[in-house]
């Protein structure tokens, strides 16, 4: 493993705790409605190291459910603060290290993505695919 995929691999190890706490709000909300979820990682080709992670309701009752859920549907951000530093899921500490140099793949966005969404589909098999289906999508920004 590279330093720059050890280094993101510690960036979502430690918001697995708040991703899963998340999740499971998410659910609570969406309890009794006819929908389905999909799992998005978005990345965006200026910044690939911000990705973020979303569930989103999708089916019949959709737009009712995405209301129900809309403050916890945010499984994961990583973004820059009002400080200049980068912080994980906003209210915590910045990252630390996160400006230190490192050995950079040929097209880190891929590698990230790719990363945070092998971490997100872990994290569902685990823990809540008995509860809800979902397929994780990997988008790209705007």
């Amino acid at each position: 493993m590279s330093d720059f995929e050890e280094f993101w691999a510690g960036v979502l190890a430690a918001g697995e705790a708040e991703a899963v706490e998340r999740a499971e709000r998410t659910l609570a909300a969406l309890e009794g409605f006819d929908v389905s979820l999909e799992l998005s990682v978005f990345t965006d080709e200026d910044d690939p190291w911000l990705p973020s992670v979303w569930v989103t309701p999708i089916g019949r009752q959709h737009f009712e459910a995405a209301r129900a859920s809309d403050a916890h549907r945010q499984l994961l951000n990583v973004s820059f603060g009002e400080d200049g530093e980068v912080h994980l899921n906003d209210d915590q500490a910045p990252l630390p290290g996160f400006f230190e140099r490192r050995d950079e793949p040929e097209n880190p966005r891929d590698v990230v993505s790719a990363l945070t969404a092998a971490w997100i589909g872990r994290i569902w098999a685990e823990r809540f695919a008995h509860r809800a289906e979902a397929s994780v999508e990997e988008i790209d920004g705007c």
